[in-house]
């Protein structure tokens, strides 16, 4: 993180900071990823009941493919967009 930080000029960004961020824009409505896949990526808690959490044991492998496949197509729009400024 810290070449990235050098390389960018920035002072104070953290590995952390890119999760928020990526959370963040996936569930904006550039992207529109539900919540619960969200924290799926993230590997967070599940969402919901003590009860279902148990028994949902699905993994969500083609919902978080799909989400960080459309965060990609994303951010390349985003650096194609910056590079032709």
């Amino acid at each position: 993180m810290s070449r990235i930080r050098e390389k960018l000029n920035i002072d104070n960004a953290t590995a952390h900071d890119l999760r928020h961020t990526g959370a963040s824009m996936m569930a904006s409505e550039r992207c529109g990823v539900r919540g619960e896949v969200i924290a799926r990526i993230l590997n967070h808690t599940p969402l919901g009941s003590p009860v279902a959490q148990i028994y949902n044991r699905y993994d969500y492998a083609a919902e978080k493919r799909a989400a960080l496949e459309l965060w990609a197509e994303t951010l390349l729009k985003i650096s194609r967009v910056r590079q032709l400024k």
